[in-house]
């Protein structure tokens, strides 16, 4: 797993209804995946597991430092922004329990029309 030793603050990116916490370094952004499991219902230290044991996303996954809101410096695993519909294809919803299932559905559903629209617009212009 890299580490990016370079000390950042947090910022908030509106995700799903939800909020989804994210760092910044230079112009590339991360999402910080305990929270972001948490928000789902999921077991974090499983889904830590299978990040780093995936072939993709094991190369990406990364620990960042950033003040968190006590004010203190804390490591935090990260995902690029990008690779977020990676993670959340790799889900397979009836494997969760029955709490979790329909968060994951909206989260699922959110970044495949995040996707699909900027794919649009992308062969819209090229045109």
């Amino acid at each position: 797993m890299e580490e990016k030793s370079k000390l950042i603050s947090m910022h908030d990116v509106p995700f799903a209804g939800d909020i989804v916490q994210t760092l910044g370094l230079g112009d590339d952004v991360y999402v910080v995946m305990k929270p972001l499991c948490e928000k789902i219902g999921m077991d974090w230290r499983s889904q830590l597991k299978h990040i780093r044991r995936d072939p993709l996303l094991g190369q990406l996954v990364a620990t960042m430092k950033a003040q968190g809101e006590d004010g203190k410096s804390h490591d935090m695993i990260v995902l690029p922004f990008y690779t977020v519909c990676a993670w959340l294809a790799h889900l397979h919803i009836t494997r969760h329990k029955e709490g979790v299932r329909a968060k994951l559905l909206a989260y699922q559903r959110y970044a495949v029309e995040v996707l699909g629209s900027k794919a649009q617009k992308a062969e819209g212009g090229a045109s």
